[in-house]
């Protein structure tokens, strides 16, 4: 994995972590100026090439019930807690972008 692929990973997961830049930081022993530097490296990277697929489930934060995703042909089932990671693993492996 690339320096750039580790940093925008963990621009993911602060994202996803909800909490603050601060917050994340300090929970993850990461200088705050060097989350910054990486935001600032990987918005400058190009765009993965492709369009992001259409999600067929609209849910709202607070639901618990499972969640559908229809990714290509294949269809995801799975929760809330765990869309995360599965949204960061398609992205990783260039399946979340259709290639037409």
């Amino acid at each position: 994995m690339s320096k750039l692929e580790q940093w925008q990973q963990t621009i993911d997961d602060w994202k996803f972590s909800g909490l603050s830049k601060k917050e994340y930081c300090q929970n993850h022993n990461i200088k705050v100026h060097n989350l910054h530097y990486w935001i600032g490296k990987c918005n400058k990277a190009p765009e993965p090439i492709g369009q992001f697929l259409p999600f067929t489930e609209k849910f709202k934060p607070t639901d618990h019930k499972p969640i559908e995703l229809y990714v290509g042909h294949a269809r995801i089932i799975t929760s809330l807690p765990c869309l995360s990671e599965i949204l960061l693993e398609l992205d990783r492996t260039g399946l979340l972008y259709d290639p037409t």
